[in-house]
């Protein structure tokens, strides 16, 4: 089990600490979150950074912020990557 902190969880349930969501996407083995003021957040593996947080963490079962992501409009998932959509910016 590559989690510490909580057993492995492979059914949907409600997450704490996130609030107004409006779209989900999921990769192998992360969650992404997307709220309406358009922050990300992530949970699940970070091996190959799939939450947004270097090195410094391994993975998360409680949702934590992606950093220098804000006003994302839309996002997609593949089996360990994330793309982002900013309509404002153009990319």
């Amino acid at each position: 089990n590559q989690y510490d902190d909580t057993a492995y969880v492979d059914l949907f349930h409600e997450v704490s600490g996130v609030s107004d969501v409006t779209a989900a996407a999921v990769g192998l083995e992360f969650t992404l979150l997307l709220t309406e003021k358009g922050d990300v957040y992530g949970c699940g593996s970070n091996e190959f950074g799939e939450i947004g947080q270097g090195d410094k963490l391994p993975a998360s079962n409680s949702p934590v912020q992606l950093k220098g992501l804000s006003g994302v409009d839309d996002m997609a998932t593949g089996l360990s990557f994330a793309l982002f959509l900013d309509r404002d910016k153009g990319q």
